[in-house]
C-alpha cells in the first residue's frame, strides 16, 4: 500500500483522484504546471457511470445546484431541426447532469482541499527517474506511485510509454455559451439536442441551472496551424461553415459572446497504462473524441476505481488489476467515440436512412450500454 502519492495534473481526473485518495486515507499532493486553473468554460454532461461515482464520494450533491438535470435527449435534422429519435433521462434521479466545466473543477478542488488536500501550482513535471521527480522549476520529490493526470497532450505518456504525440482528426470543434435570456421564450432549449448534418454535427444543452445554453459545433477541417489547440472563435466563419443549418442553430451561434474554437487531437489506443510505478489516468490514457460525451466520465471511473484497489496491501496487484479493468474499457469507449463521429457526420443520403433508422431502433439501448458501467461492481468482482 502506497504511502506517498504524487499526482500531475490538476484536471479532473487528477482533482478527483485526489479527493477519492484522501477519501480512502492515502497521502497524496497534486502538481499542476499552471499557475491557476484552466479559466476555459465548456460544458460537460456527466452521465450514470461517472455521477454513481461523484455520488458514493459526497459530491453529487454540491454539484447539482449548480448544474441542470436534463430529461430529454433530441437527434435531430440539420437543416429542418426535426425530430429523428429522442429518449428520456432522469425520470426517478438525479443520474444524468450537465454542468459547466469551470463549476465541476471548483467543486473538486475545494472538496480536495477540505479534506487536508494539496494542491501545488506552477510545477511542471519535466522528467521521472525511478522515484525522484523532476520539474521545471529545478525542484524535485519524491513518490511511492506517481499518477500521470496531465491530459491529451501527456508529455509523461509521450516519453515513458509510446514516444508519440497527439495527431490533429481533421476536426474541428467551436465551443460556446449563450445566455438563455438571449433567446425564444419555447422548451426547444430545455433538453439536449443534437442536430446531425454533412460532415459536421452541433450538440447544445443548458447548463448553470438553465441560466446558460452550452454549445459544439464541429466539423471537419484539414489542416490546424494555430501554434494553440484553441484560439478565439470568430462568429463569421462559424456562421459561414453552419450556413445552411436551420435557425435556432444560427441563432443560438450569433448570441453567443464567448467562442473558442479548438483543434480535435487524438492518439491511438495505448496497450499499457503502468510502467513500474508511473501509472496513466484519464485523458493521458484514452483520450477521446467528444462524440459520446465520456472524456470526464471515464477520468471519474479511473480515479475510482484506482483509490479502491489501492487498499490492498499489494501494491503490484493493484497496478495489475487496475491495467486490466481500465485498459479494456478506455480502449473500447475510444473506439466507439471515434465510429460514432463518423456516424454523426455522414453524407450519403441512403447511409444517412440507414443511422436514422438504426438510431430510432437501437439508440436508447447504445446510449444505456456505455452509461450502466458500475465501476463499483467491476471492483467487487475481480478475483481475490
Amino acid at each position: 500500500m502506497p504511502e506517498n502519492i504524487k499526482i500531475i495534473g490538476a484536471g479532473v481526473s487528477g482533482l478527483f483522484l485526489g479527493c477519492c485518495l484522501k477519501k480512502n486515507n492515502f497521502h497524496s499532493i497534486i502538481y499542476e504546471k499552471d499557475s491557476s486553473l484552466s479559466p476555459y468554460g465548456a460544458g460537460v454532461n456527466l452521465s450514470k457511470n461517472a455521477t454513481l461515482l461523484l455520488d458514493k464520494i459526497g459530491l453529487l450533491d454540491e454539484l447539482v445546484p449548480l448544474g441542470y438535470l436534463p430529461k430529454q435527449v433530441y437527434f435531430r435534422s440539420f437543416n429542418s431541426a426535426s425530430i429523428i429519435n429522442s429518449h428520456g433521462l432522469n425520470k426517478n434521479s438525479n443520474d444524468f447532469i450537465s454542468v459547466d466545466r469551470r463549476d465541476l473543477i471548483d467543486v473538486m478542488k475545494n472538496y480536495y482541499l477540505s479534506l487536508g488536500g494539496e494542491l501545488i501550482f506552477d510545477h511542471k513535471c519535466i522528467k521521472i527517474k525511478d522515484s525522484e521527480i523532476y520539474f521545471d522549476n529545478k525542484q524535485k520529490t519524491s513518490a511511492d506511485l506517481i499518477i500521470a493526470c496531465d491530459g491529451i497532450k501527456s508529455d509523461l505518456r509521450s516519453k515513458y510509454f509510446d514516444n508519440l504525440s497527439p495527431k490533429f482528426s481533421n476536426l474541428v470543434a467551436w465551443r460556446g455559451i449563450t445566455s438563455r435570456d438571449q433567446l425564444p421564450s419555447n422548451t426547444f432549449w430545455d433538453q439536449i439536442n443534437i442536430h446531425l448534418g454533412p460532415y459536421g454535427h452541433v450538440v447544445h444543452y443548458p447548463i448553470d441551472r438553465g441560466k446558460q445554453i452550452n454549445f459544439v459545433a464541429i466539423k471537419k477541417q484539414t489542416k490546424w496551424e494555430e501554434e494553440s489547440w484553441v484560439s478565439e472563435g470568430n462568429i463569421n466563419e462559424l456562421l459561414s461553415n453552419f450556413s445552411s443549418w436551420n435557425k435556432n442553430v444560427l441563432e443560438l451561434f450569433s448570441k453567443s459572446d464567448n467562442l473558442h474554437k479548438w483543434g480535435l487531437f487524438e492518439r491511438k489506443p495505448i496497450k499499457n497504462l503502468v510502467k513500474g510505478n508511473l501509472l496513466l489516468m484519464g485523458d493521458a490514457a484514452h483520450p477521446m473524441l467528444p462524440f459520446l460525451a465520456q472524456g470526464s466520465c471515464l477520468a471519474i471511473e479511473d480515479a475510482y476505481s484506482l483509490s479502491v484497489l489501492l487498499r490492498n496491501d499489494n501494491q503490484k496487484k493493484s497496478l495489475s488489476n487496475y491495467q486490466k479493468l481500465r485498459i479494456k474499457r478506455g480502449n473500447e469507449i475510444q473506439f466507439r467515440s471515434k465510429l460514432q463521429g463518423h456516424l454523426n457526420h455522414l453524407s450519403n443520403g441512403f447511409l444517412i436512412f440507414l443511422r436514422n433508422l438504426f438510431l430510432k431502433i437501437f439508440g436508447k439501448s447504445i446510449q444505456e450500454s456505455i452509461h450502466k458501467y458500475n465501476a463499483i461492481d467491476e471492483i467487487k468482482h475481480l478475483p481475490n
